[in-house]
């Protein structure tokens, strides 16, 4: 559900894709920045810090920075219930259409 969610536009570059769309806006309504939003989507995939770094051109580090801002931000405790919380943004945006 979730990659039809956050697959409505893709945007290629030389080594990676990058998806943007609506619900990744959404995201930065909860008071994320659109980088920590794009991880979030991620990691609500199931991708590990590795994989995000990979697939944004990043290093583990700084991705492992965003995801520590996001749970602090969204005032949780784990990847899983940040997942979460992207889920029901995700929801909706689709309940809108």
């Amino acid at each position: 559900m979730l990659d039809s969610c956050y697959g409505l536009a893709v945007k290629s570059s030389a080594h990676n894709m990058e998806r943007t769309s609506a619900p990744l806006e959404q995201l930065t309504l909860l008071g994320l920045t659109e980088r920590e939003a794009e991880v979030l989507s991620w990691v609500a995939r199931g991708k590990g810090n590795y994989e995000i770094g990979v697939i944004l051109g990043a290093k583990t580090s700084t991705i492992r920075k965003h995801v520590e801002h996001v749970l602090s931000k969204l005032s949780v405790e784990n990847r899983t219930a940040a997942a979460a919380i992207a889920f029901a943004a995700c929801s909706q945006v689709l309940d809108v259409f």
